[in-house]
């Protein structure tokens, strides 16, 4: 395991258990000591993943800054006053977005006005994309043992993950296609809104923290290479005579653009599918289908005691209700029939 992916793994855990942590102390109307607490512990979790991975950056500025954030937090606690609270906020965010300066390794003491803008940027992209580019990029999952039930656990994971805003779109086509359809779902899927409004804010914060940790942390580029390693790099260039000839390589030929081979080689291994992914994703698919088909046999077959025997039932209503839904799942389907095969992997077996 290298140095970035535990430096990653150190973010996401930090950021997990604040997103906790928020959901449970942001709960009270009046936040008060609240505030303070979250922004002491998310400076303490920085400066401890700083002091881990790149000591160097912990200089008097940086803790300077961070101390201004607990101060700014603990004015929450001073005085409850909404105007107070704005301004607190605003600068709050500020010296967050100004610590972000030395992962674009840009100097506090000389830095300007565009400077402070870019960090202000850069740090609004990551908040939004860096978990994307932690989760993908950054962190190595191949640490992970990959044979036996560890492999096949990540695969049914990945696939499950996959399908389910699949499933979503599809169910809610058919809960507005027919009203039986809808009703079973209703009394099958029967979800708390409380359990729906501690899940998102502990995955919103989550995302949030865990994308402005990047940005602190990790930045651009990689985490700095360890003095030992630049030193022997720049000794073995010093070592080199400058009468030394390199012969250069033989030019490459450049491929010519064909579009038939383009596929997915082009994609990081963790946008690929693998046979299990693509099963559970199409198996689950299938299985949402199965159960609407089977809900609308009494209406293919019932004839006219079906008819007769339902209250406010007519076929033409029933026609028209769910044209326009069906039409809409006949058109994804093939999108995500043809972008399943084009994301299979080539050495899978289903592939070949």
């Amino acid at each position: 395991m290298n140095e970035k992916t535990k430096t990653g793994l150190r973010i996401l855990q930090a950021a997990v258990l604040l997103g906790v942590l928020a959901d449970i102390l942001f709960r009270e109307a009046s936040l008060g000591i609240n505030v303070f607490i979250w922004f002491t512990l998310l400076v303490l979790a920085l400066l401890a993943i700083v002091f881990r991975c790149d000591p160097e950056k912990l200089n008097s500025q940086t803790v300077a800054l961070h101390a201004a954030v607990i101060f700014f937090s603990f004015t929450f606690i001073v005085r409850d006053s909404a105007q107070l609270i704005g301004f607190n906020i605003l600068a709050i965010l500020i010296i967050l977005a100004v610590q972000t300066l030395s992962a674009l390794q840009i100097k506090t003491g000389i830095a300007g006005v565009m400077h402070y803008f870019a960090s202000a940027v850069f740090t609004g992209f990551s908040v939004f994309f860096g978990p994307l580019v932690l989760l993908t990029a950054d962190v190595k999952w191949n640490f992970i043992s990959k044979s036996g039930f560890s492999k096949d656990l990540l695969s049914i994971a990945k696939g499950i993950a996959i399908a389910l805003p699949i499933l979503f779109v599809f169910g809610v086509l058919f809960m507005a296609a027919d009203a039986v359809f809808e009703g079973l779902i209703q009394n099958t899927i029967q979800v708390n809104p409380e359990i729906v409004i501690h899940a998102a804010t502990i995955g919103i914060v989550s995302w949030i923290v865990a994308g402005y940790m990047r940005a602190s942390v990790i930045g651009v580029g990689l985490i700095a290479s360890k003095p030992a390693e630049r030193s022997e790099e720049t000794f073995e260039s010093s070592n080199r005579s400058e009468g030394e000839k390199i012969d250069s390589a033989p030019a490459v030929e450049k491929k010519k653009w064909d579009f038939q081979e383009v596929n997915n080689s082009i994609l990081p291994g963790i946008f690929t599918l693998g046979s299990v992914e693509i099963g559970i994703v199409l198996g689950l698919i299938n299985l949402l289908f199965l159960i609407f088909v089977i809900i609308q046999i009494p209406y293919l077959f019932g004839g006219m005691q079906l008819i007769q025997n339902t209250p406010d039932f007519k076929l033409a209503d029933y026609a028209r209700r769910g044209f326009g839904e069906l039409i809409a799942v006949a058109a994804l389907v093939l999108p995500i029939l043809l972008g399943t095969h084009w994301l299979l992997r080539r050495d899978d077996r289903l592939g070949e």
